[in-house]
């Protein structure tokens, strides 16, 4: 039988939603006749302390595989696949370096821009700044972010100036940059892949203005 310690909860933004998607894993694997164990990572830890929690959780265990239910920071920006990777333990999802990529919006827009990749244009803003009080150089609407947070935290659609200053702070709050980005309309589409296989496309339809927290995991 192979064991899984599935890895939950964590010292981000996103515990709760982190709590769902490692319940329903476990309840999941379980079914299919895999014995998965839950570790839950407490949302109060500092970085360091979740890190040392997770390597005595996955250490001393004869662990097949670490199944990653954690969301945003920690469990997605490569610091927990780092820890399984210096444990030579497996783990889903991708590698550390990927994943540090991935959670980085700034990073992983430069390398889109050298793959050839249309993106809309963008400014990036000092976290520590109160922001701007008019998009110079860019139209509205526009699209105001933390640069590493998932689940649509901190994200402003800004559509009159007046209205950047506030988003700009908000974003802030998250830590990190800040990126403004022009408003694209149009379809939204999500396609996952898993190893080398493209999943079915999505198409992403919310009820509210866009798709951001609240239409993401509330019912």
């Amino acid at each position: 039988m192979i064991r899984v310690a599935v890895l939950m909860g964590g010292p981000s933004e996103e515990h709760e939603v982190s709590l769902k998607s490692g319940r329903g894993a476990v309840e999941a694997l379980r079914q299919r006749g895999f014995a998965a164990e839950p570790v839950l990572i407490p949302r109060d830890l500092s970085t360091d302390e979740a890190c040392e929690m997770a390597r005595c959780a996955i250490a001393p265990h004869e662990i097949d595989v670490v199944f990653i239910a954690l969301h945003g920071a920690f469990g997605e920006d490569g610091t927990i696949q780092h820890i399984c990777e210096s444990l030579h333990v497996a783990y889903t999802g991708s590698d550390a370096a990927a994943s540090r990529l991935g959670m980085d919006k700034i990073a992983s827009r430069q390398r889109f821009l050298e793959a050839g990749l249309d993106v809309p244009r963008s400014r990036v803003v000092e976290a520590s700044r109160n922001g701007p009080t008019a998009p110079k150089g860019l139209r509205l609407p526009l699209v105001v972010k933390p640069s590493a947070q998932g689940s649509s935290i901190g994200v402003s659609m800004v559509r009159r100036p007046a209205e950047l200053a506030a988003a700009v702070r908000e974003a802030a709050r998250h830590g990190g940059q800040v990126l403004m980005e022009e408003f694209i309309p149009g379809r939204e589409l999500t396609v996952s892949v898993l190893g080398d296989d493209v999943l079915p496309v999505v198409e992403v339809i919310p009820k509210r203005a866009f798709f951001d927290f609240a239409a993401k995991y509330t019912a």
